[in-house]
């Protein structure tokens, strides 16, 4: 809703033309510890999972894609 944007209380000394008056201005967050993190590797990483591959098939429809590398 246009509500959760707008917030005359917090934009007290800005216009409705300025492009501020209408993006959040005010947050409220509580900082929290992590607890029970897991690894997803340990030791076998390659650059290549940066990248995901293509499906074979886009790659054979020749409009110019190739898989990515590693792949």
């Amino acid at each position: 809703s246009e509500e959760q944007w707008y917030n005359k209380s917090f934009n007290k000394g800005l216009e409705e033309d300025d492009p501020n008056f209408y993006e959040p201005s005010h947050f409220d967050f509580e900082r929290f510890q992590i607890t029970d993190t897991r690894i997803w590797w340990k030791d076998g990483f390659d650059p290549k999972w940066y990248l995901q591959p293509f499906p074979i098939t886009e790659v054979n429809k020749n409009y110019g894609l190739v898989q990515n590398a590693g792949w």
